[in-house]
């Protein structure tokens, strides 16, 4: 990596609590983007290549008792790695301290690289 290099890096990030403007629905939102340029170093993150990343979650009340999670991540590196992430989670409230719940995950990944390392497939 280039130690004089000059590499930039920028975060957004918002929320939202839908109950604000509305009473009919009390979802919650929030999302990120992340841009960093190759060789950004700085406290916990450091990347060679240039690398984008966002994603979001989306917190959905159901019913009185059922509730939903939406998340998704997805991260792509300048010939390199690209992942997503995605899940799907429900809550079932059965008495004021127990809750029931369940979710499902898909996680996807393919190597752009001109020379994937050994532990990589090329491609999906």
């Amino acid at each position: 990596m280039d130690e004089d290099r000059d590499a930039t890096a920028y975060r957004v990030e918002g929320s939202i609590d839908v109950a604000e403007f509305t009473a009919l629905w009390g979802a919650r939102l929030s999302f990120y983007l992340q841009q960093l340029d190759a060789g950004y170093a700085a406290p916990g993150l450091r990347t060679e290549k240039e690398l984008r990343q966002y994603g979001g979650v989306a917190d959905l009340p159901l019913t009185a008792k059922l509730s939903g999670r939406l998340k998704l991540d997805r991260s792509s590196e300048e010939g390199g790695l690209d992942t997503l992430a995605s899940e799907l989670d429900l809550d079932y409230r059965l008495f004021d301290n127990w809750t029931l719940s369940a979710g499902v995950r898909d996680d996807s990944r393919e190597d752009n690289a001109p020379d994937p390392v050994a532990t990589r497939k090329r491609g999906t």
